[in-house]
């Protein structure tokens, strides 16, 4: 194995080692966090509502985004489709919801939800109860 391929997989073994960490761990903090209130997360994600954090950690701000951005289209539907979702999305102004995690429950401010949210939230909590 040369030098550039000792690298490479070097690399490779970084990302790997600490890939659950990193992408899974932040999901699976964030349903239990939030257990049936996740639907009001998957809602503000998938309409594009501002979310804004309010008496947490940062380690908790970071899960939250992070959640948000792999739960949202965004990177998965094509550009013209997402302008027309998006203009449609904003003839609807939204308020940002609001999260207060200063109590131990985090409390929402201005959040939606529909049965679509509802049922995606029992899948993350079915998994989550499962391990998985």
């Amino acid at each position: 194995m040369n030098c550039e391929e000792r690298g490479l997989e070097s690399h490779i073994k970084s990302y790997l080692s600490s890939w659950f960490e990193d992408v899974v761990c932040p999901i699976q903090r964030v349903v239990l966090l939030f257990q049936e209130k996740l639907t009001f997360l998957l809602h503000a994600a998938l309409s594009y509502t501002p979310v804004e954090v309010k008496e947490s950690d940062e380690k908790t701000k970071r899960d939250i985004n992070r959640f948000l951005s792999v739960a949202s289209l965004q990177g998965l539907i094509h550009e013209g489709t997402m302008t027309s979702l998006c203009m449609a999305m904003t003839e609807e102004q939204h308020k940002s919801v609001v999260i207060d995690c200063s109590s131990s429950q985090p409390q929402f401010c201005n959040a939606g939800s529909n049965r679509f949210c509802e049922d995606w939230m029992q899948a993350f909590l079915n998994g989550a109860e499962g391990g998985n």
